[in-house]
């Protein structure tokens, strides 16, 4: 299993929805590069030939620095098709729509089992997702194996992941992840001016798009 889990500062993910992007953001220092294609919502699946494109780049000019994907929403047919090509560190999907689904941890096992290392993801804003409840989606993640937990916000036009979870519950929370040898990634509209207060509350990896993007825009290219 991977783990990112680390002492001193977090590491710094950026996501791109290309190869070409995937250079930028390892010359610009990104510690982590993902990918997913942000015109397809929060966890925007890209096509699989661009995925391992990215793999390939990344690989090429930094071989030590890992790769994930996002792959949409459990409920998307595509999240359950998609073929991890060779390389590919890690992968995630979101629950959106999944609130109403008591099967849902069971599609959640049945999608884990034959990934690569994966990610379980909490939106913030699980009301407006119709995702499960944040503390149901850590627990059944760390019961499944996942590598680590992400914090994320589903609505972009919406608030930031610190103006919509209380700090003192999210610390708690990351506390009790690594206290099960998980790592914590903080994401969700994520700026410059966050990162003193996020990294207070103890993450192993901050993931940003729109701040590393030309004039703050997730759908611009990443500078």
């Amino acid at each position: 299993m991977l783990s990112l889990s680390r002492s001193g500062p977090p590491s710094l993910l950026v996501s791109v929805r290309n190869a070409e992007e995937a250079l930028a953001a390892v010359a610009g220092g990104a510690d982590l590069v993902d990918v997913k294609e942000p015109a397809r919502g929060a966890l925007g699946r890209a096509d699989e030939d661009v995925v391992a494109s990215v793999v390939e780049a990344v690989r090429r000019v930094a071989p030590g620095v890992p790769t994930s994907a996002a792959l949409g929403e459990l409920a998307e047919d595509g999240a359950t098709r998609f073929r991890s090509p060779r390389g590919l560190d890690l992968v995630k999907v979101g629950l959106a729509g999944m609130a109403d689904r008591p099967d849902w941890p069971g599609r959640l096992r049945r999608w884990s089992a034959d990934r690569p290392a994966w990610v379980g993801v909490v939106y913030s804003d699980w009301q407006v997702a119709r995702a499960p409840r944040p503390d149901d989606v850590v627990e059944r993640s760390l019961e499944l194996g996942a590598a680590g937990v992400l914090f994320d916000t589903f609505d972009k036009s919406g608030g930031s992941l610190l103006e919509i979870l209380d700090e003192s519950e999210l610390a708690a929370t990351v506390a009790e992840i690594h206290r099960q040898s998980r790592f914590v990634a903080l994401a969700g509209r994520v700026g410059l001016a966050d990162l003193p207060r996020l990294g207070r509350l103890g993450p192993d990896v901050v993931a940003v798009r729109s701040a590393a993007c030309v004039g703050g825009d997730r759908g611009a290219e990443v500078d």
